[in-house]
């Protein structure tokens, strides 16, 4: 029910469901990871914690890593973000949003140059990502 929740968007609900799991299985890492991300689009100070356990407990999954990184990124843990986007950005090359993720580190570094040449290419292949209007944001600066 949460990750049907959560992927229609109806994010407080899949919440509610993710924080369910949660108490029946403390270390479901899906659950931990999803609700860390959910958690993360509100600024809740929680996303942070179950981050790091996600990533604590499954440290070689791309896709945690990169919730981990956008968290830290999101908390100003920039050059630990850094680390971790640039990681996720390398296991996932054709993922929009975790290109994203990683130039927005970059970005936030004041490495322009080097956000301008991931962002560039991703908004001219006209593909759809969560922060497409911030990407074009940054390209036009």
């Amino acid at each position: 029910m949460a990750t049907a929740y959560y992927l229609d968007k109806q994010y407080k609900t899949g919440a509610i469901y993710y924080e369910k799991v949660l108490v029946l299985q403390p270390d479901n890492v899906v659950a931990l990871n999803n609700l860390a991300w959910l958690y993360g689009l509100e600024n809740t100070p929680r996303a942070l914690v179950l981050a790091e356990k996600a990533y604590t407990l499954q440290p070689e999954s791309p896709s945690i890593i990169d919730t981990y990184g956008w968290i830290l990124l999101k908390n100003n843990k920039t050059s630990e973000a850094h680390t971790m986007l640039k990681q996720a950005a390398e296991m996932l090359p054709d993922v929009p949003e975790v290109q994203y993720h990683y130039a927005k580190a970059l970005f936030k570094t004041g490495d322009v140059a080097a956000a301008n040449r991931i962002l560039k290419p991703l908004i001219e292949s006209g593909k759809a990502f969560d922060g497409r209007i911030d990407a074009e944001k940054i390209l036009a600066q």
